[in-house]
């Protein structure tokens, strides 16, 4: 399939942001794997580091804390979907966990003390899509205490392709919705 080929504008912007989201998947992924590597070598764990407009499946995974370690750095732990901008990083103990991630796992352990002491993903995924309606309607992601959105330079336009728009972080946020469904 073309470009050239598709009829009508929400279908090319549909695949314009489909592409997006692999490119950026595939931009980002050497940063991870440096970090996979490292973590091999040292032998320590690493943590996944959710960042604005992540998934209930992202912020799950970050809220698991220093998990992840060499059996599981290059398993199905160390995937990112696409349109993911999570980060990992190496945590050598528990206090090297940023406050996003210990806040994110005091809410795990509340909602699953909610649900009587086990926890489905389809009940966290109800519970973050709750706090985001608490905290303003349709927001992109929790707000979480120590957590900051990014803002772009030069007004949001691209300075490699002149002008054109960047496509806003929140437009990109929960991408991953349908892939985890």
């Amino acid at each position: 399939m073309w470009v050239k080929d598709l009829d009508s504008l929400a279908e090319r912007e549909k695949a314009k942001r489909k592409l997006q989201g692999v490119l950026n998947r595939l931009v980002v992924q050497p940063a991870r794997d440096t970090v996979g590597l490292g973590v091999l070598q040292a032998g320590t764990a690493y943590a996944r580091v959710a960042e604005p407009g992540a998934c209930a499946f992202c912020l799950m995974l970050a809220a698991r804390g220093e998990v992840y370690s060499d059996s599981t750095v290059f398993g199905d732990t160390g995937r990112y979907h696409d349109n993911c901008r999570c980060l990992a990083i190496e945590v050598k103990n528990k206090s090297q966990l940023p406050r996003l991630n210990r806040d994110l796992a005091d809410l795990w352990e509340e909602t699953r003390q909610g649900h009587g002491g086990t926890l489905e993903f389809k009940d966290w995924r109800h519970t973050i899509t709750a706090m985001r309606e608490q905290y303003g309607g349709d927001t992109d992601w929790p707000k979480l205490k120590y957590a900051r959105i990014p803002t772009y330079r030069y007004g949001g336009k691209s300075v490699v392709f002149e002008g054109e728009e960047i496509t806003p972080f929140e437009e990109n946020a929960g991408a991953c919705a349908t892939w985890v469904a």
